[in-house]
């Protein structure tokens, strides 16, 4: 609906210069209305701005109503649990469609991801020491459990090598070919984290027309929005329980590399928002300064 009001506004633009009206008529403007529940937030406002709009004289300034929007929207826990169990029957990856499909035919990491993955030697030198422990192949299996009643929310079955890197592949616990170790994450430490992550990292952004683009700040409020996560993403991974316990030490060398290879590459994996949404325009690769906050994850 948004979009749609802003589309009407530039064609009532675009008559008024036809008709060779330069003066807007008086108008009534909306907001701010604002709509909140636990579940998100939308407010919607619209201000009177001069701005230079290209009509049939050419470029000219004039003034618009300009409508804006904040809102970021999440899904409650009953609701994301549905969508994981209901991914994993179907051996299928929640989130975007398109990236879905892809995720799919690929097995996991897409072919420019392995070619963006392949160039960290570090990384790759230890994926083949751990693989090269279990005779190539490393074959993990994690999980996503409610705490609440035990119940496997998401399960996915990856395939760790120096060829393929990772293969991946969401399934049934009763499916699993192979397992050299299983690592349980808390489903609702992963839930409070992304939660965290679309309510911080969206509460701000400012919907706008072409005309009047906002663009999001950055500085001290990304610094405490990535030292938050950080201690929610290391209290998600400390938390998690590994099985056997041999294969503990292994599994957890594995996370944090993959973890520091990702800030070394600054993030280059698309995908950015927890189901699959890519970054916002207007959005930045990780700052400096939470690459150093998030490097004492990986030690």
């Amino acid at each position: 609906m948004y979009w749609a009001n802003v589309d009407n506004i530039r064609k009532m633009s675009e008559r008024m210069d036809c008709l060779g009206i330069e003066e807007l008529p008086t108008t009534n403007l909306i907001g701010p209305i604002i709509y909140e529940s636990d579940f998100g937030r939308i407010e919607y406002w619209e201000e009177l701005k001069v701005v230079k709009m290209r009509g049939m004289e050419g470029e000219k300034e004039k003034i618009m109503i300009t409508p804006y929007m904040k809102s970021w929207i999440f899904p409650p826990k009953e609701f994301l649990i549905y969508e994981f169990q209901y991914a994993m029957e179907n051996q299928e990856f929640p989130g975007d469609p398109e990236k879905q499909a892809e995720r799919e035919k690929e097995e996991g990491l897409t072919s420019e991801e392995k070619e963006a993955v392949k160039q960290n030697k570090d990384f790759i030198n230890k994926i083949s020491e751990i693989a090269n422990k279990y005779g190539g192949t490393f074959d993990l299996n994690a999980q996503l459990v409610d705490p609440s009643n035990n119940e496997v929310v998401f399960n996915i079955y990856i395939k760790v090598d120096e060829e393929d890197i990772f293969t991946l592949k969401p399934m049934l616990p009763g499916d699993v070919p192979e397992e050299d170790a299983k690592i349980i994450f808390d489903f609702d430490k992963v839930y409070n984290l992304i939660y965290s992550i679309e309510k911080e990292m969206k509460e701000d952004r400012v919907e706008s027309p072409e005309w009047d683009k906002q663009y999001e700040k950055g500085g001290i409020k990304e610094v405490t929005q990535g030292i938050k996560i950080f201690f929610k993403v290391r209290d998600m991974i400390n938390s998690a329980e590994v099985q056997p316990k041999e294969a503990e030490k292994d599994v957890r060398t594995l996370i944090k590399a993959f973890l520091r290879m990702m800030l070394k590459m600054g993030g280059e994996f698309d995908g950015g928002g927890p189901m699959g949404d890519k970054q916002g325009e207007g959005q930045e690769q990780m700052s400096e300064d939470n690459q150093e906050i998030w490097q004492d994850l990986t030690k």
